[in-house]
Protein backbone atom coordinates (compact mmCIF):
# COMPACT_ATOMS: atom_id res chain seq x y z
CA UNK A 1 0.00 0.00 0.00
CA UNK A 2 1.47 3.52 -1.02
CA UNK A 3 1.53 6.13 1.70
CA UNK A 4 2.86 9.09 -0.59
CA UNK A 5 1.43 12.20 0.77
CA UNK A 6 -0.73 12.86 -2.23
CA UNK A 7 -3.18 15.48 -0.66
CA UNK A 8 -4.30 15.45 2.70
CA UNK A 9 -7.49 14.76 5.27
CA UNK A 10 -8.16 17.20 7.46
CA UNK A 11 -10.40 16.45 10.81
CA UNK A 12 -12.68 19.17 12.15
CA UNK A 13 -14.13 17.81 15.14
CA UNK A 14 -14.02 14.32 17.16
CA UNK A 15 -16.74 13.82 19.36
CA UNK A 16 -18.78 10.92 21.33
CA UNK A 17 -22.25 11.28 21.58
CA UNK A 18 -25.02 8.92 22.27
CA UNK A 19 -22.40 6.01 22.00
CA UNK A 20 -21.12 6.74 18.63
CA UNK A 21 -17.82 8.25 17.20
CA UNK A 22 -18.17 11.05 15.16
CA UNK A 23 -15.95 12.39 13.12
CA UNK A 24 -16.24 15.58 10.66
CA UNK A 25 -12.98 16.29 8.03
CA UNK A 26 -12.79 17.80 4.85
CA UNK A 27 -10.75 16.10 1.44
CA UNK A 28 -9.98 17.84 -1.45
CA UNK A 29 -12.42 17.89 -4.34
CA UNK A 30 -9.34 17.92 -6.33
CA UNK A 31 -8.23 14.40 -4.68
CA UNK A 32 -11.78 13.06 -5.11
CA UNK A 33 -11.58 13.32 -8.93
CA UNK A 34 -9.10 10.63 -8.96
CA UNK A 35 -10.36 8.19 -6.95
CA UNK A 36 -12.30 7.11 -3.60
CA UNK A 37 -12.31 7.69 0.16
CA UNK A 38 -12.36 5.53 2.46
CA UNK A 39 -12.46 5.85 6.11
CA UNK A 40 -10.99 2.00 7.62
CA UNK A 41 -10.63 0.91 11.26
CA UNK A 42 -8.06 -2.03 11.78
CA UNK A 43 -8.97 -2.37 8.12
CA UNK A 44 -12.91 -2.78 8.46
CA UNK A 45 -14.29 -0.23 6.10
CA UNK A 46 -16.07 2.76 7.84
CA UNK A 47 -18.87 4.42 5.72
CA UNK A 48 -18.49 7.97 4.62
CA UNK A 49 -20.62 10.43 4.00
CA UNK A 50 -20.14 13.21 1.58
CA UNK A 51 -22.15 16.35 2.75
CA UNK A 52 -22.62 20.25 1.31
CA UNK A 53 -21.30 21.73 4.26
CA UNK A 54 -19.29 24.66 4.00
CA UNK A 55 -15.61 23.79 3.41
CA UNK A 56 -12.22 25.02 3.71
CA UNK A 57 -9.04 24.59 5.48
CA UNK A 58 -6.29 27.52 7.14
CA UNK A 59 -2.45 26.52 6.82
CA UNK A 60 0.12 28.98 7.95
CA UNK A 61 -2.29 31.85 6.81
CA UNK A 62 -3.00 30.23 3.66
CA UNK A 63 -6.79 28.94 3.49
CA UNK A 64 -7.50 25.95 1.10
CA UNK A 65 -11.04 26.19 -0.28
CA UNK A 66 -10.83 22.75 -2.51
CA UNK A 67 -12.89 21.21 0.10
CA UNK A 68 -15.32 18.83 0.34
CA UNK A 69 -16.82 17.65 4.20
CA UNK A 70 -17.80 14.50 4.93
CA UNK A 71 -18.91 12.60 8.04
CA UNK A 72 -18.15 9.18 9.48
CA UNK A 73 -19.76 7.22 12.66
CA UNK A 74 -18.09 4.51 14.69
CA UNK A 75 -20.58 2.56 17.18
CA UNK A 76 -18.73 2.53 20.53
CA UNK A 77 -19.53 -1.60 20.26
CA UNK A 78 -16.74 -1.16 17.14
CA UNK A 79 -14.30 0.70 19.10
CA UNK A 80 -11.53 -1.60 21.39
CA UNK A 81 -12.54 -3.10 24.25
CA UNK A 82 -9.61 -4.56 25.42
CA UNK A 83 -6.86 -3.07 26.98
CA UNK A 84 -4.29 -4.82 25.12
CA UNK A 85 -6.06 -4.08 21.85
CA UNK A 86 -5.35 -1.01 19.80
CA UNK A 87 -7.55 0.46 17.17
CA UNK A 88 -5.93 2.25 13.98
CA UNK A 89 -8.02 4.66 11.80
CA UNK A 90 -6.87 5.53 8.58
CA UNK A 91 -8.07 7.43 5.72
CA UNK A 92 -7.33 5.88 2.21
CA UNK A 93 -7.85 6.85 -1.15
CA UNK A 94 -8.68 3.87 -3.69
CA UNK A 95 -7.98 5.15 -7.42
CA UNK A 96 -9.54 3.77 -10.49
CA UNK A 97 -6.39 1.30 -11.39
CA UNK A 98 -7.22 -0.66 -7.68
CA UNK A 99 -4.00 1.54 -6.20
CA UNK A 100 -4.02 2.32 -2.45
CA UNK A 101 -3.11 5.77 -0.52
CA UNK A 102 -3.06 6.20 3.01
CA UNK A 103 -3.01 9.82 3.35
CA UNK A 104 -1.78 12.50 6.24
CA UNK A 105 -4.16 13.57 8.52
CA UNK A 106 -3.99 17.14 9.84
CA UNK A 107 -5.98 18.84 12.80
CA UNK A 108 -5.99 22.35 12.86
CA UNK A 109 -9.43 23.06 14.26
CA UNK A 110 -9.59 22.87 18.18
CA UNK A 111 -12.80 21.14 17.96
CA UNK A 112 -10.51 18.32 16.37
CA UNK A 113 -9.45 17.52 20.15
CA UNK A 114 -5.87 16.76 19.07
CA UNK A 115 -3.57 18.82 17.21
CA UNK A 116 -0.85 17.62 14.41
CA UNK A 117 1.61 19.76 15.75
CA UNK A 118 1.99 18.18 19.19
CA UNK A 119 2.83 14.50 19.06
CA UNK A 120 1.71 14.03 22.77
CA UNK A 121 -1.92 15.11 22.25
CA UNK A 122 -4.65 12.84 23.34
CA UNK A 123 -8.08 13.50 23.89
CA UNK A 124 -10.01 10.53 26.32
CA UNK A 125 -14.26 9.22 25.81
CA UNK A 126 -14.45 7.34 28.78
CA UNK A 127 -12.18 4.23 29.04
CA UNK A 128 -10.79 5.01 25.66
CA UNK A 129 -7.86 7.11 24.67
CA UNK A 130 -7.23 9.28 21.17
CA UNK A 131 -3.82 9.99 19.98
CA UNK A 132 -2.43 10.79 16.43
CA UNK A 133 -0.72 7.77 14.79
CA UNK A 134 2.35 8.94 13.15
CA UNK A 135 4.39 6.88 10.88
CA UNK A 136 7.82 7.96 8.99
CA UNK A 137 8.86 11.74 9.50
CA UNK A 138 6.70 12.57 12.13
CA UNK A 139 3.67 12.75 10.06
CA UNK A 140 0.27 11.88 11.01
CA UNK A 141 -1.65 9.43 9.37
CA UNK A 142 -4.35 8.23 11.25
CA UNK A 143 -5.90 7.86 14.66
CA UNK A 144 -4.93 5.45 17.39
CA UNK A 145 -7.81 4.42 19.59
CA UNK A 146 -7.28 2.10 22.90
CA UNK A 147 -8.81 1.40 26.10
CA UNK A 148 -6.57 2.76 28.66
CA UNK A 149 -7.01 3.14 32.70
CA UNK A 150 -6.01 5.79 35.11
CA UNK A 151 -2.38 5.03 35.31
CA UNK A 152 -1.88 4.81 31.01
CA UNK A 153 -3.85 8.35 31.12
CA UNK A 154 -1.59 9.57 33.86
CA UNK A 155 1.65 8.73 31.60
CA UNK A 156 0.27 9.99 28.26
CA UNK A 157 -0.66 13.25 30.09
CA UNK A 158 2.88 13.31 31.90
CA UNK A 159 3.78 12.96 27.94
CA UNK A 160 2.05 15.65 26.62
CA UNK A 161 3.07 18.44 29.54
CA UNK A 162 6.38 18.03 28.97
CA UNK A 163 6.18 18.37 25.29
CA UNK A 164 4.05 21.31 26.29
CA UNK A 165 7.31 22.56 28.38
CA UNK A 166 10.28 21.66 26.09
CA UNK A 167 9.18 21.26 22.57
CA UNK A 168 10.13 24.26 20.22
CA UNK A 169 6.35 24.36 19.56
CA UNK A 170 5.56 24.58 23.38
CA UNK A 171 4.73 27.31 25.48
CA UNK A 172 5.66 28.01 28.91
CA UNK A 173 2.64 29.39 30.11
CA UNK A 174 0.10 27.08 28.64
CA UNK A 175 2.08 24.42 30.59
CA UNK A 176 1.46 26.33 33.81
CA UNK A 177 -2.29 26.50 32.91
CA UNK A 178 -2.74 22.97 32.19
CA UNK A 179 -0.74 22.46 35.44
CA UNK A 180 -3.81 24.76 37.34
CA UNK A 181 -5.97 22.76 35.61
CA UNK A 182 -5.31 19.58 37.52
CA UNK A 183 -4.78 21.19 40.48
CA UNK A 184 -8.07 22.91 40.61
CA UNK A 185 -10.00 19.85 39.49
CA UNK A 186 -11.12 18.97 43.19
CA UNK A 187 -13.07 22.56 43.37
CA UNK A 188 -14.13 22.95 39.39
CA UNK A 189 -14.97 19.63 38.54
CA UNK A 190 -18.52 19.65 40.44
CA UNK A 191 -19.47 22.91 39.05
CA UNK A 192 -22.29 23.50 36.66
CA UNK A 193 -20.36 26.66 34.91
CA UNK A 194 -22.93 28.10 32.14
CA UNK A 195 -20.72 30.59 29.92
CA UNK A 196 -21.74 33.70 28.12
CA UNK A 197 -20.08 36.95 26.52
CA UNK A 198 -20.39 39.96 24.37
CA UNK A 199 -17.68 41.83 22.37
CA UNK A 200 -15.52 42.03 25.23
CA UNK A 201 -14.79 45.58 25.08
CA UNK A 202 -18.77 46.53 24.94
CA UNK A 203 -21.34 44.78 27.44
CA UNK A 204 -25.36 45.60 26.88
CA UNK A 205 -25.92 42.98 24.04
CA UNK A 206 -27.26 39.24 24.37
CA UNK A 207 -24.78 37.67 26.26
CA UNK A 208 -25.00 40.68 29.06
CA UNK A 209 -29.26 40.43 29.42
CA UNK A 210 -28.68 36.30 29.48
CA UNK A 211 -26.11 36.54 32.30
CA UNK A 212 -28.50 38.56 34.00
CA UNK A 213 -31.43 36.42 33.88
CA UNK A 214 -29.27 33.03 34.91
CA UNK A 215 -28.81 35.45 38.11
CA UNK A 216 -32.06 36.39 38.86
CA UNK A 217 -32.53 32.05 38.36
CA UNK A 218 -32.14 30.05 41.68
CA UNK A 219 -33.29 26.57 40.12
CA UNK A 220 -30.84 24.29 37.65
CA UNK A 221 -28.07 24.39 40.42
CA UNK A 222 -26.39 27.10 37.96
CA UNK A 223 -23.40 29.01 38.23
CA UNK A 224 -23.38 31.87 35.75
CA UNK A 225 -20.57 33.73 34.09
CA UNK A 226 -19.75 36.23 32.14
CA UNK A 227 -16.63 37.13 30.64
CA UNK A 228 -16.02 41.22 29.68
CA UNK A 229 -11.98 43.10 29.37
CA UNK A 230 -11.40 43.87 32.94
CA UNK A 231 -10.79 47.56 31.79
CA UNK A 232 -14.13 47.94 29.81
CA UNK A 233 -16.54 50.58 31.54
CA UNK A 234 -19.60 48.21 31.38
CA UNK A 235 -17.23 45.81 33.71
CA UNK A 236 -16.95 48.45 36.08
CA UNK A 237 -20.62 49.31 35.65
CA UNK A 238 -21.93 45.53 36.24
CA UNK A 239 -19.89 45.57 39.33
CA UNK A 240 -21.79 48.60 40.51
CA UNK A 241 -24.62 46.63 39.57
CA UNK A 242 -23.85 43.68 42.11
CA UNK A 243 -22.40 41.37 39.75
CA UNK A 244 -18.92 39.49 39.24
CA UNK A 245 -18.19 39.64 35.75
CA UNK A 246 -15.05 37.58 34.62
CA UNK A 247 -12.24 39.75 33.85
CA UNK A 248 -11.13 38.17 30.20
CA UNK A 249 -7.96 35.85 29.94
CA UNK A 250 -7.18 36.23 34.40
CA UNK A 251 -6.76 32.73 35.53
CA UNK A 252 -9.95 32.40 36.88
CA UNK A 253 -11.88 33.56 33.57
CA UNK A 254 -9.49 30.87 31.74
CA UNK A 255 -10.44 27.89 34.16
CA UNK A 256 -14.09 28.57 34.41
CA UNK A 257 -14.26 27.70 31.08
CA UNK A 258 -12.22 24.63 30.71
CA UNK A 259 -14.71 23.19 33.25
CA UNK A 260 -17.80 24.71 31.95
CA UNK A 261 -21.08 22.60 31.14
CA UNK A 262 -22.73 25.45 29.28
CA UNK A 263 -21.24 28.18 26.43
CA UNK A 264 -23.76 30.60 24.87
CA UNK A 265 -21.63 31.94 22.78
CA UNK A 266 -22.76 35.66 20.77
CA UNK A 267 -20.06 35.62 18.27
CA UNK A 268 -17.79 32.90 15.90
CA UNK A 269 -14.73 31.68 17.65
CA UNK A 270 -16.44 30.73 20.88
CA UNK A 271 -12.26 29.69 22.02
CA UNK A 272 -11.08 33.24 21.43
CA UNK A 273 -14.19 35.37 23.45
CA UNK A 274 -13.22 32.57 26.49
CA UNK A 275 -9.66 33.35 26.47
CA UNK A 276 -7.54 31.03 24.41
CA UNK A 277 -6.56 32.41 21.50
CA UNK A 278 -6.50 29.99 18.03
CA UNK A 279 -2.59 29.06 18.82
CA UNK A 280 -3.08 28.58 22.77
CA UNK A 281 -6.36 26.78 22.55
CA UNK A 282 -4.64 23.27 20.89
CA UNK A 283 -2.83 22.73 24.41
CA UNK A 284 -6.14 22.55 26.14
CA UNK A 285 -8.47 21.82 23.52
CA UNK A 286 -8.98 18.23 24.77
CA UNK A 287 -9.96 19.38 27.94
CA UNK A 288 -13.16 21.27 26.90
CA UNK A 289 -16.19 19.63 28.34
CA UNK A 290 -18.72 22.76 27.50
CA UNK A 291 -21.64 21.95 24.87
CA UNK A 292 -21.69 24.96 22.91
CA UNK A 293 -25.27 27.07 22.15
CA UNK A 294 -25.48 30.55 20.03
CA UNK A 295 -27.55 32.92 20.97
CA UNK A 296 -26.50 35.66 18.68
CA UNK A 297 -25.68 39.12 17.62
CA UNK A 298 -27.06 40.07 15.26
CA UNK A 299 -29.65 37.97 13.37
CA UNK A 300 -28.89 35.28 10.84
CA UNK A 301 -30.52 36.66 7.77
CA UNK A 302 -27.34 36.68 4.93
CA UNK A 303 -25.26 34.41 4.43
CA UNK A 304 -22.96 33.36 7.07
CA UNK A 305 -21.71 29.81 6.54
CA UNK A 306 -18.33 30.82 6.54
CA UNK A 307 -18.34 30.98 9.97
CA UNK A 308 -21.58 30.42 11.25
CA UNK A 309 -21.70 26.43 10.28
CA UNK A 310 -21.51 23.81 12.32
CA UNK A 311 -18.08 22.61 12.71
CA UNK A 312 -16.94 26.08 13.50
CA UNK A 313 -18.13 26.16 17.21
CA UNK A 314 -19.91 21.98 17.40
CA UNK A 315 -23.37 24.36 18.40
CA UNK A 316 -25.74 21.77 19.91
CA UNK A 317 -28.42 24.53 19.91
CA UNK A 318 -29.18 28.24 17.97
CA UNK A 319 -31.19 30.53 19.00
CA UNK A 320 -33.66 32.22 16.64
CA UNK A 321 -35.83 35.23 16.70
CA UNK A 322 -37.29 34.53 13.03
CA UNK A 323 -38.74 31.85 10.95
CA UNK A 324 -36.97 33.35 8.07
CA UNK A 325 -33.27 32.55 10.29
CA UNK A 326 -34.41 28.89 10.92
CA UNK A 327 -35.04 28.75 6.66
CA UNK A 328 -31.63 30.00 5.87
CA UNK A 329 -29.22 28.12 8.57
CA UNK A 330 -31.30 24.90 7.38
CA UNK A 331 -29.54 25.10 4.46
CA UNK A 332 -26.78 22.36 3.43
CA UNK A 333 -24.13 24.54 3.66
CA UNK A 334 -24.94 25.16 7.43
CA UNK A 335 -24.63 21.43 8.37
CA UNK A 336 -27.52 21.80 11.52
CA UNK A 337 -28.74 18.33 12.22
CA UNK A 338 -32.80 18.55 13.27
CA UNK A 339 -33.68 20.25 16.40
CA UNK A 340 -30.32 22.17 16.75
CA UNK A 341 -32.08 25.50 15.22
CA UNK A 342 -34.94 26.78 17.89
CA UNK A 343 -37.67 29.36 17.52
CA UNK A 344 -37.00 31.08 20.82
CA UNK A 345 -36.17 34.95 20.38
CA UNK A 346 -33.05 36.37 21.49
CA UNK A 347 -31.92 37.36 24.88
CA UNK A 348 -31.86 41.35 24.61
CA UNK A 349 -34.93 41.55 22.70
CA UNK A 350 -36.61 41.08 26.70
CA UNK A 351 -35.57 44.75 27.46
CA UNK A 352 -36.87 46.39 24.41
CA UNK A 353 -39.68 48.50 25.39
CA UNK A 354 -40.95 51.23 23.59
CA UNK A 355 -39.79 54.58 25.16
CA UNK A 356 -40.59 57.14 22.39
CA UNK A 357 -38.69 60.22 22.86
CA UNK A 358 -38.68 62.26 19.56
CA UNK A 359 -35.39 61.19 17.91
CA UNK A 360 -34.06 60.04 15.04
CA UNK A 361 -31.47 57.03 14.73
CA UNK A 362 -28.97 56.91 12.15
CA UNK A 363 -26.98 54.13 12.61
CA UNK A 364 -25.78 52.36 9.36
CA UNK A 365 -23.42 48.67 9.41
CA UNK A 366 -19.33 48.86 8.84
CA UNK A 367 -17.43 47.58 5.71
CA UNK A 368 -14.92 45.22 6.05
CA UNK A 369 -12.17 48.45 4.28
CA UNK A 370 -13.34 50.79 6.82
CA UNK A 371 -11.00 49.41 9.97
CA UNK A 372 -8.13 48.75 10.80
CA UNK A 373 -6.73 45.22 12.02
CA UNK A 374 -8.15 44.33 14.88
CA UNK A 375 -7.03 43.16 18.59
CA UNK A 376 -8.86 40.30 20.31
CA UNK A 377 -10.77 42.23 23.42
CA UNK A 378 -10.17 45.78 22.20
CA UNK A 379 -12.05 48.56 19.87
CA UNK A 380 -10.62 48.73 16.42
CA UNK A 381 -7.79 51.90 16.09
CA UNK A 382 -8.09 54.86 14.35
CA UNK A 383 -7.70 54.70 10.31
CA UNK A 384 -6.72 57.99 9.01
CA UNK A 385 -7.28 56.64 5.48
CA UNK A 386 -11.00 56.42 6.25
CA UNK A 387 -12.13 60.43 5.21
CA UNK A 388 -11.22 59.42 1.60
CA UNK A 389 -13.64 56.59 1.08
CA UNK A 390 -17.32 56.84 -0.34
CA UNK A 391 -18.65 55.79 3.06
CA UNK A 392 -17.39 58.55 4.93
CA UNK A 393 -18.57 61.47 2.16
CA UNK A 394 -22.04 59.79 1.60
CA UNK A 395 -22.72 59.46 5.38
CA UNK A 396 -21.14 63.21 5.91
CA UNK A 397 -23.64 64.39 3.16
CA UNK A 398 -26.15 62.81 4.93
CA UNK A 399 -25.99 64.17 8.41
CA UNK A 400 -25.43 67.58 7.16
CA UNK A 401 -28.50 68.02 5.16
CA UNK A 402 -29.79 71.19 5.24
CA UNK A 403 -33.40 69.84 4.81
CA UNK A 404 -33.58 66.98 7.17
CA UNK A 405 -31.90 69.15 9.95
CA UNK A 406 -34.58 71.54 9.75
CA UNK A 407 -37.43 69.58 9.54
CA UNK A 408 -36.32 67.92 12.46
CA UNK A 409 -35.82 70.76 14.36
CA UNK A 410 -39.59 71.93 12.65
CA UNK A 411 -41.31 68.89 14.22
CA UNK A 412 -39.21 68.66 17.69
CA UNK A 413 -36.96 65.69 16.66
CA UNK A 414 -33.27 65.85 17.37
CA UNK A 415 -31.03 63.54 14.91
CA UNK A 416 -28.12 60.55 16.42
CA UNK A 417 -25.88 59.57 14.36
CA UNK A 418 -24.08 56.08 15.96
CA UNK A 419 -21.17 55.04 14.62
CA UNK A 420 -21.14 51.33 14.10
CA UNK A 421 -18.56 49.67 16.58
CA UNK A 422 -15.92 49.00 14.30
CA UNK A 423 -15.48 52.35 13.05
CA UNK A 424 -16.21 54.01 16.34
CA UNK A 425 -12.64 55.50 16.04
CA UNK A 426 -13.51 57.28 12.93
CA UNK A 427 -15.56 60.00 15.46
CA UNK A 428 -13.26 62.78 15.38
CA UNK A 429 -13.53 62.85 10.81
CA UNK A 430 -17.30 63.68 11.06
CA UNK A 431 -18.00 67.70 11.39
CA UNK A 432 -21.04 67.78 13.75
CA UNK A 433 -23.75 70.34 12.76
CA UNK A 434 -26.01 71.70 15.23
CA UNK A 435 -28.85 69.65 16.03
CA UNK A 436 -26.98 66.59 15.27
CA UNK A 437 -25.23 64.46 17.76
CA UNK A 438 -22.23 61.70 16.61
CA UNK A 439 -22.11 58.94 19.18
CA UNK A 440 -19.57 55.98 19.05
CA UNK A 441 -20.52 52.77 20.47
CA UNK A 442 -18.69 53.65 23.56
CA UNK A 443 -20.46 56.42 24.60
CA UNK A 444 -23.75 54.81 23.67
CA UNK A 445 -26.43 52.31 25.71
CA UNK A 446 -27.39 50.85 22.93
CA UNK A 447 -31.06 49.50 24.36
CA UNK A 448 -31.88 53.24 25.17
CA UNK A 449 -30.98 54.83 22.22
CA UNK A 450 -33.41 52.35 20.23
CA UNK A 451 -36.00 52.63 22.96
CA UNK A 452 -35.98 56.26 22.86
CA UNK A 453 -35.74 56.46 18.63
CA UNK A 454 -38.94 57.48 16.41
CA UNK A 455 -37.67 56.45 13.05
CA UNK A 456 -34.66 54.59 12.12
CA UNK A 457 -32.11 55.28 9.09
CA UNK A 458 -29.99 52.18 8.68
CA UNK A 459 -28.18 50.23 5.49
CA UNK A 460 -28.05 46.09 6.76
CA UNK A 461 -27.47 46.83 10.14
CA UNK A 462 -28.72 44.24 12.24
CA UNK A 463 -30.30 46.77 14.72
CA UNK A 464 -32.88 47.38 12.44
CA UNK A 465 -34.12 44.25 13.58
CA UNK A 466 -34.32 45.32 17.47
CA UNK A 467 -36.13 48.47 16.04
CA UNK A 468 -38.54 46.62 14.20
CA UNK A 469 -39.36 44.23 17.55
CA UNK A 470 -40.85 47.48 19.60
CA UNK A 471 -42.98 48.38 15.68
CA UNK A 472 -41.34 51.89 14.75
CA UNK A 473 -40.70 52.39 11.55
CA UNK A 474 -37.39 51.82 9.34
CA UNK A 475 -36.19 53.51 6.18
CA UNK A 476 -33.44 51.91 4.73
CA UNK A 477 -30.36 53.79 3.12
CA UNK A 478 -28.80 52.00 -0.22
CA UNK A 479 -26.78 53.87 -2.26
CA UNK A 480 -25.16 52.21 -5.02
CA UNK A 481 -21.29 53.09 -4.05
CA UNK A 482 -22.29 51.28 -0.80
CA UNK A 483 -22.91 47.40 -2.07
CA UNK A 484 -24.18 44.97 1.34
CA UNK A 485 -21.35 43.85 3.53
CA UNK A 486 -22.56 40.23 3.54
CA UNK A 487 -24.05 38.19 0.89
CA UNK A 488 -28.18 37.50 0.65
CA UNK A 489 -29.03 34.55 2.79
CA UNK A 490 -33.25 34.15 3.99
CA UNK A 491 -33.96 37.86 3.69
CA UNK A 492 -35.36 40.16 1.04
CA UNK A 493 -35.36 43.82 1.58
CA UNK A 494 -37.79 44.33 -1.05
CA UNK A 495 -40.13 41.86 0.26
CA UNK A 496 -39.96 41.50 4.11
CA UNK A 497 -38.39 44.79 4.50
CA UNK A 498 -39.43 47.06 7.62
CA UNK A 499 -39.63 50.37 5.62
CA UNK A 500 -38.41 52.08 1.97
CA UNK A 501 -35.41 51.31 0.26
CA UNK A 502 -33.58 54.56 -0.59
CA UNK A 503 -30.70 54.61 -3.34
CA UNK A 504 -30.15 57.97 -3.53
CA UNK A 505 -29.73 60.73 -0.47
CA UNK A 506 -32.44 63.25 -1.44
CA UNK A 507 -34.69 60.17 -2.06
CA UNK A 508 -33.70 59.08 1.64
CA UNK A 509 -34.46 62.68 3.20
CA UNK A 510 -37.42 63.00 1.59
CA UNK A 511 -39.07 59.99 2.87
CA UNK A 512 -37.87 60.56 6.48
CA UNK A 513 -39.01 64.35 6.34
CA UNK A 514 -42.85 62.33 5.37
CA UNK A 515 -42.44 60.66 8.95
CA UNK A 516 -41.46 63.10 10.69
CA UNK A 517 -44.52 65.27 9.15
CA UNK A 518 -46.91 62.15 10.28
CA UNK A 519 -45.60 61.25 13.97
CA UNK A 520 -43.04 58.91 12.61
CA UNK A 521 -46.08 56.48 12.42
CA UNK A 522 -45.61 53.00 10.69
CA UNK A 523 -47.29 52.21 7.84
CA UNK A 524 -49.85 49.36 7.78
CA UNK A 525 -47.81 47.43 4.72
CA UNK A 526 -44.64 47.73 7.42
CA UNK A 527 -46.04 46.97 10.29
CA UNK A 528 -47.93 44.09 8.39
CA UNK A 529 -44.40 42.31 8.11
CA UNK A 530 -42.82 42.89 11.52
CA UNK A 531 -45.83 40.98 12.87
CA UNK A 532 -45.43 38.47 10.39
CA UNK A 533 -41.57 38.55 10.59
CA UNK A 534 -41.14 38.08 14.57
CA UNK A 535 -41.88 34.57 16.30
CA UNK A 536 -42.73 35.88 19.56
CA UNK A 537 -42.98 39.55 21.01
CA UNK A 538 -43.60 38.68 24.80
CA UNK A 539 -40.49 39.67 26.02
CA UNK A 540 -39.83 36.20 27.33
CA UNK A 541 -36.76 34.84 25.24
CA UNK A 542 -34.34 34.43 28.08
CA UNK A 543 -36.82 32.21 29.72
CA UNK A 544 -37.29 30.09 26.37
CA UNK A 545 -33.75 29.57 25.79
CA UNK A 546 -32.91 29.01 29.62
CA UNK A 547 -35.07 26.65 30.17
CA UNK A 548 -34.33 24.53 26.34
CA UNK A 549 -30.60 25.03 27.70
CA UNK A 550 -31.90 23.02 30.99
CA UNK A 551 -33.09 20.01 29.00
CA UNK A 552 -30.24 20.43 26.73
CA UNK A 553 -27.85 20.01 29.24
CA UNK A 554 -29.37 17.27 31.01
CA UNK A 555 -29.51 15.41 28.20
CA UNK A 556 -25.88 15.88 27.59
CA UNK A 557 -25.10 14.65 31.58
CA UNK A 558 -27.27 11.62 30.91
Amino acid sequence: MSQAAAGYVSVDLLEMEDGILRIDGTVSRTLLQQGNLEARADGRRIPLRLTKRYAQVTLEKETDTDRTAFAAEIPKEQLPCSRKKECLLEFVLLDAAGSETVLPVLFVSYQSRLHSELSQSWWHMGPRLMAVQRKSGGRSYGLSIRRAGAVKMALQELRFLKEILCAPNGSKQMFLIRCLYWLAYPFYCGKNIWITFDKLYKGGDCGEYFYKYMCSRKDGNVEPAYVINGSAPDCRRLREEGYRPLAYRSVKQRLSYLYANMVFGTHSGVNSFCGFNNWEIRFVQDRLRAVNTCIQHGLSVQDLSADSNRIVNNNKRYYCAARCEIENLSKPAYDYHPGTLRLTGIPRYDGLANDDRKQILITPTWRSYLAVHSVMGEARGYNPAFRDTEYFRIYQSLIRNRKLIETAKRYGYRIVYLLHPVISAQKQDFACPEGVEILASSEAGYEMLLRQSSLMVTDYSGVQFDFAYMRKPVVYFHPEELPPHYADGGFSYETQGFGEICIGLETLVDTVCGYLENDCAVKAVYRARQDDFFAYSDRENCRRIYEDALQLAGKARS
